[in-house]
């Protein structure tokens, strides 16, 4: 083999060594990227927020999964079943009196499972009416569900 042709041979091999070392973990921060939890999800909320405050309790509700297995418990109640848990935001909140302002502060997205493309958000909430403000905290657990995207299947809120 003469000089010129060593030489070629031996970059084209670095360049090989190289892009097989780098080229995997582009890939792997991709895939990873389509589920981030720790971006998508609080938009979200602040689409929900703004549903709420706009009186659209259908969009608010959107961020739930549509199940019969969806969780809500609070410190007074404990619902189980989106159309349930609907009814009683309706009955409960849904004038604009009793509405009022809301209000998400998240403490932190944290995964809970890379493999189920799940996460838990705990943070506080506040609703602000005309004479009071009630807040309180929260626990969602959210889970990716492929072309629907991010969902809330549990609720806990005190």
């Amino acid at each position: 083999m003469n000089k010129k042709t060593s030489t070629g041979l031996l970059l084209f091999l670095l360049a090989a060594l190289i892009g097989t070392y780098f080229l995997p973990k582009k890939r792997a921060e991709v895939k990873a990227n389509q589920f981030n939890g720790t971006i998508d999800i609080p938009k979200l909320m602040q689409a929900q927020t703004e549903s709420w405050n706009k009186g659209d309790l259908e969009g608010f509700m959107s961020l739930y999964l549509k199940t019969d297995t969806l969780m809500f418990m609070s410190s007074r109640n404990s619902y189980f079943g989106w159309q349930t848990l609907f009814d009683s935001y309706n009955k409960s909140y849904w004038t604009d009196d009793n509405r009022g302002e809301l209000n998400f502060i998240i403490d932190k997205v944290i995964p809970i499972d890379d493999a189920l493309k799940s996460y838990v958000v705990p943070g506080k909430w506040e609703v602000s009416r005309k004479d009071t403000v009630l807040s309180g905290k929260f626990s969602l657990i959210f889970k990716h569900y492929g072309e629907i995207g991010w969902k809330i299947i549990a609720d806990h809120t005190w």
